[in-house]
Order: structure tokens, then sequence, then C-alpha cells
């Protein structure tokens, strides 16, 4: 109880020897003792509002004669106070956000600055294609040191940069003569180093929910799908142009071949209504060639759908279900296993309509996953409108194949 000047007064049963009458807490108590008061007295908070963040209001100092209006004007002002304090609060918080910005951003261009000689002499080398000595200076800015730390590869796209190097280690150019050379930039023996590489920045730096914004594997695994799924283009493709040429063998040998004089003449001489080639040549490596095409685009499927089942998996947690650039890849891999659903040759017209169908499922698939990837954020290309835009009846344009790869750009003074 408080008595007019303020003093704390205690009911008359209760005598004045009494150890620790107010049952206060040990802590409360040795907060008292610190304040230079004892165990009998309340804690200054029981009677000053909003202690020890308001000035000290003394009771005796308000009349009784206008008490409530001295009340209500108090009550007025504790509320300025507070609403003042709040807004300042809001203030400090957003300059202190600010400064924390603006000094992270000094960091960075502190820890940027050292090493810009270092990194542009990585992309000249790499626009040289003098990959031994990209990958010389890229293991001398990993192992650097700035302000005492070592550098973080995370920052300013470095990770980028070890794996395109991983990935054009040993890039050439191949083909079956000096007329029909095709590059080869990123050969398909660096898919084990850089699966290797990834996997482990997947493992260092996982997602965390905490710093969104901070690179981790929600960056990595979008780039290893797609380095994988370019890889797995690039050997189909190449598997491709390999029996073109092997097939010209082919059609030299039955030229040549003894069995054709024994070759009925009417028989060499009746042409193919679609093909334009003779029926006897139509029957042999004509069929071997669309059997070899078919054995080629079998692989292929398969490999698709292992990265599709893998990429499903991947897709069915948060964060990566939110992903865009997931999500887009997702729809291409289904867009290309339709067109490879559709054999070379197929006389059944049965098999034409369940290939038709299940091509249709993936193409709608393929919508779904776009259509997704638009609700997150996503950025679709000319391509991706044409097929939300047109009809699941429709069969649609041809899948372009080609690579979402972190492609570095390079940038004077980087």
């Amino acid at each position: 109880m408080l008595s007019s000047d303020g003093q704390v007064t205690y009911p008359r049963h209760m005598p004045r020897d009494s150890i620790n009458p107010l049952s206060h807490t040990p802590s409360t108590l040795r907060q008292l003792s610190l304040a230079g008061l004892s165990e009998q007295d309340q804690p200054p908070s029981e009677s000053q509002p909003r202690f020890p963040h308001s000035p000290w209001v003394v009771p005796s100092a308000l009349s009784i004669s206008r008490g409530a209006a001295v009340a209500s004007d108090l009550a007025k002002a504790l509320e300025s106070e507070s609403d003042d304090e709040h807004d300042l609060d809001d203030q400090s918080q957003h300059q202190r956000r600010k400064k924390d910005t603006s000094e992270r951003r000094e960091r960075y261009a502190s820890e940027r600055a050292p090493l810009r000689s270092l990194v542009r002499a990585i992309y000249v080398f790499l626009d040289k294609g003098d990959v031994q000595s990209a990958n010389r200076a890229f293991g001398i800015l990993v192992r650097s040191h700035v302000h005492g730390k070592p550098v973080d590869i995370r920052r300013n796209n470095y990770w980028a940069l070890g794996a395109e190097i991983l990935m054009s280690e040993g890039g050439t150019s191949i083909g079956g003569d000096h007329h029909n050379q095709v590059s080869e930039p990123y050969p398909a023996r660096n898919a084990a180093k850089v699966r290797e590489y990834f996997q482990d920045l997947i493992q260092r730096f996982p997602y965390n929910f905490k710093y969104r914004n901070a690179v981790s594997a929600f960056d990595f695994w979008p780039t290893l799908l797609s380095y994988e799924i370019y890889q797995i283009h690039q050997s189909h493709a190449a598997c491709l142009r390999r029996l073109e040429l092997d097939a010209e063998d082919w059609e030299d040998e039955i030229w040549q071949d003894d069995s054709l004089h024994s070759v009925d003449e009417t028989m060499a001489d009746a042409i193919h209504p679609r093909a334009g080639v003779p029926l006897w040549q139509t029957g042999s490596r004509g069929r071997r060639l669309c059997h070899e095409r078919d054995q080629i685009r079998l692989q292929t499927l398969d490999s698709l759908r292992h990265i599709a089942n893998r990429m499903d998996d991947l897709l069915e947690d948060r964060p990566y279900s939110t992903n865009p650039e997931l999500l887009r890849l997702r729809g291409m891999v289904s867009l290309y296993m339709g067109d490879l659903l559709i054999p070379a040759e197929s006389c059944n017209e049965g098999h034409v309509v369940d290939t038709n169908s299940r091509r249709a499922i993936e193409r709608h698939n393929a919508r779904s996953r776009f259509q997704r990837m638009l609700e997150h954020g996503g950025r679709p290309d000319a391509f991706i409108h044409e097929i939300l835009a047109s009809s699941e009846d429709d069969d649609g344009p041809s899948l372009p194949i080609f690579s979402s790869l972190a492609i570095r750009g390079y940038r004077p003074g980087c």
C-alpha cells in the first residue's frame, strides 16, 4: 500500500520484522538491494507506469481536486510518449537495416576489389579457351584470403566460374572429316567431375529459410540438372550424327555386294513411293537405320526418365516445389520425352494411337509445370507462351533443345 507521500505502508497485521513479507522472488530481491530498497518495499514498477522507460511521477504532486483531470492528462502523455517511442523504434530499425545493407555492400565491394584482377584473368583465359590457365587462376582464387577471411565462392558468382572451368576442361572439335567439324565445348567425360562439384556445394551450403537470398542448394540444383539435360541432348545428337556417318558405309557395302547381281531388274528399278529409294534398299539399309535410330531414342528416353524421377522427388518438398527454374526444366523434360515417344517408323495403327496419347499426356504435364512456374514468379519465353496457348489436342511446335546453364557474361571491371 502507498501513503500520500509515496512511501510504502503495510497492513497492520504484518509485523515489521517479517522476512520477505511480500514474497519477492530471488531475482527481485537482488534488484531491490541494488536499488537501495529493502525486501519490505514494492518494486517501483508497481507505482510507476512503464518504469524505468518513463519519467518518474511523484504521487504527492497529483492534487486530489484535479486528480481525475491530471490522471487523464498523464495517461495521454504516456500514450503519446509510447507512440513516439514506437515511431522512433520503427525509424531506428529502418535506419539499422539500411545501415546493415550499405555495410554489407561495402564489405562485398571491399572483398571484390583485391580479387578483381584475378577474376578478370580467369574470364580472359576462358574466352581464349585456355582452360588450364583458368583452372590454375581459380585455384589461387579459392585459396585466397581477404581481410583475414577465406574467400566465399558463393559471392560474386565465383562458384559459376568453377563450374564452367570443370565443364570446359578438354573441350575439342570432333567430326568424321575436315569438312564436317562439330564443336564440343562441354565434353561428356567431365560430367562426373561437374556432378561431384555441385554435390559438394549442395552439401556445404544447404538452403536456409533465415537467409533466403543467400546462394545455396536452391541455386545449385537447377544448374546441375540443366547441365545433365544438356549432356543427354548432346549425347543424343552425337549418336545420331555418328549413325548417319556409319550409314554411308552401309550404303557403299550394299552397292559393292555381289548379291546385287542376282537382284531382279524389275525389283531393282522399283522405287518406294514414300522414300524415293529402291525397295530392296528400303528393306535392308532403311530398316536397319530405323532400328538403330529407335535404339538411340530408347536409350535417351531412359536417361530422361531417370532425371525426371529425380526432379519429381526434389519438387515434392519446399522450397524446391516453388522454384521457377526447376519447374521450367521439368516442363522441358516432359516435352523432350513426348517427342522421343514417337518411333522412327511404325506401321501399326494401334501403336501410333497409343504413342500419340502418351505424348499428349507428357505435353499436358509440361503445361501444368509451366503454369506453376508462372504462379511462382517465373518469366516465360515466347516458346512457353506458345505451349500454354495451344490446346491439349494440338501437337504444337517441336521442342527446341537449349541449355539453361548459368552462362557467364563477360563484363569489364568485374
